[in-house]
C-alpha cells in the first residue's frame, strides 16, 4: 500500500497526532469543568409582583383611537441588596415568559403571548403586556428561569439511583460514571459501561461506550418545568390593582458569585497553558498537512500519467511552451538548451507506475522506445 500510495503513512501519522491533541485538550477541558463544578451558586430570594390596570373601559371596542384595554406588569427584585445580585436586571433571570390569556365571555378564546430571551436580547427591569378588550380574563403565566449552567430533570428510576431529581448535564454524566466505577460496571479495555439491572431499567439500554453516554441521555433528560402562576384580570374600575406578590428562591449564575473568584484560580498543572507543547504539535500538524498536499498532487500527476502518458506529456509540453523561460543568467541563459533544465524528479516514478499498472492489467501494449530510454537514465 505504501508503494502505490506514498502519502498513506503520512496521513496515518497526522491522524494519530491529531487524536493525541484532541485527547490532551479534552483532558484539560474536563479538569476546568471539574473546578467549575465545585463552585457554589449564590442562592437568593426573588420577590416579584404581578399587577394590572385598565384603560378606557367605557369606550367601544370599535374605537380605533382610544379602545378599551388593560395592562399587566411583572416586576421584581431581590429581597436583600447584594453586590452581585444588584447587577442583574429582572429579565436576565428568565429564559422565557409565556402568558395564556382566556377572556371570560360566552365563547372563551385563549390568546398566547410569549417573550423569549433569545429573540429579545434587551435586558429590562420587568415585563409589560398590553391587551385590547373590556372583558375579564384568566391568565396563566409560565416563567422559565435562566439557569446557568442549564439543569435538567431526570426520570424517577434514575433519580432514585443517583440521589437527586434534577442537575446539570455534566453532573448527571459524572454521577452515572461514578456509579459504574463503584459497581465495577466499566470495562477499561473495551471502554464500555455494562449496565446492571437498575441502570438498564432507567436508561433503556444494556451497554454503551463511555463516549456515547451523553448522546444516550439526550432522550432521557428533560428541561425543568416552568413556574406556573394563575392570575385573574378584573376590570371593575380603572384604578391600578396592587396585584399579587410572590417569592421564589433562585440560584444566581456562578459567574456572578464573587465568592467563586478565588476558587477559579487554576494551578499550572490544571491550566491548559502548556503552550510550548501545543504549539509544537500544531506545527507538526501543519507540516504533515503540507506534505500530504504535496503527495496528493504528486499522486494525481502519477495517476494521470499512468492512464495516458502520451497525452499528459503533450499537455505538459504545450503548457511549458507558453511559459517565459528565464534561467539564472536571464533571458539569454544557456540553461534552457540543456536537458537537465527540463528534468523532473517524478518522471522515473511515473514510468514505474505506468509499467506496474500495465503489468497488472496484463496488457500487451508495447512500451515506446522513449520510455525505455527514460527508464534507463
Amino acid at each position: 500500500l505504501d508503494h502505490f500510495i506514498p502519502e498513506s503513512p503520512m496521513l496515518t501519522a497526522m491522524m494519530e497526532l491529531e487524536k493525541k491533541v484532541d485527547r490532551h485538550l479534552t483532558e484539560k477541558h474536563l479538569r476546568i469543568r471539574e473546578v467549575m463544578g465545585n463552585l457554589q451558586p449564590l442562592k437568593k430570594t426573588l420577590r416579584f409582583t404581578i399587577s394590572h390596570e385598565s384603560h378606557n373601559q367605557n369606550s367601544s371596542i370599535d374605537d380605533k383611537e382610544n379602545p378599551p384595554s388593560w395592562t399587566m406588569r411583572i416586576q421584581g427584585q431581590f429581597t436583600d441588596s447584594h453586590r452581585a445580585a444588584g447587577r442583574l436586571r429582572f429579565s436576565y433571570l428568565f429564559k422565557s415568559v409565556n402568558v395564556l390569556i382566556t377572556e371570560l365571555g360566552s365563547e372563551p378564546v385563549t390568546i398566547p403571548v410569549k417573550w423569549d430571551a433569545v429573540n429579545s436580547p434587551v435586558i429590562t427591569d420587568g415585563f409589560e403586556l398590553k391587551h385590547i378588550g373590556n372583558i375579564d380574563a384568566d391568565c396563566k403565566i409560565l416563567l422559565k428561569l435562566n439557569r446557568v449552567p442549564e439543569k435538567y430533570k431526570i426520570p424517577k428510576d434514575l433519580a432514585i439511583l443517583l440521589g437527586f431529581n434534577f442537575e446539570t448535564r455534566w453532573k448527571i454524566l459524572k454521577s452515572i460514571f461514578n456509579y459504574s466505577l463503584a459497581n465495577k460496571l466499566y470495562n477499561r479495555q473495551t471502554d464500555e459501561i455494562v449496565f446492571d439491572g437498575a441502570l438498564r431499567q432507567a436508561l433503556g439500554a444494556k451497554r454503551v461506550k463511555k463516549g456515547d453516554l451523553a448522546s444516550l441521555l439526550e432522550d432521557i433528560i428533560l428541561p425543568l418545568d416552568p413556574i406556573i402562576i394563575d392570575y385573574k384580570i378584573t376590570l371593575d374600575n380603572e384604578l391600578p390593582d396592587n396585584g399579587k406578590t410572590y417569592e421564589i428562591e433562585i440560584d444566581i449564575p456562578e459567574v456572578h458569585n464573587p465568592n467563586n473568584v478565588r476558587k477559579m484560580e487554576l494551578s499550572s498543572r490544571d491550566c491548559p497553558t502548556n503552550q510550548k507543547e501545543l504549539d509544537s504539535r500544531e506545527e507538526k500538524i501543519k507540516a504533515l498537512i503540507q506534505k500530504y498536499n504535496v503527495h496528493r498532487r504528486r499522486q494525481q500527476m502519477l495517476l494521470a500519467f499512468a492512464h495516458n502518458p502520451e497525452g499528459i506529456t503533450r499537455e505538459l509540453a504545450s503548457q511549458h511552451s507558453t511559459y517565459l523561460s528565464v534561467g539564472p543568467g536571464g533571458e539569454n541563459s544557456e540553461d534552457p538548451r540543456k536537458s537537465a533544465y527540463y528534468y523532473n524528479e517524478w518522471i522515473s516514478d511515473a514510468v514505474d507506475t505506468y509499467l506496474t499498472k500495465q503489468g497488472e492489467t496484463s496488457s500487451s501494449l508495447e512500451v515506446p522506445e522513449y520510455l525505455d530510454q527514460m527508464r534507463d537514465t
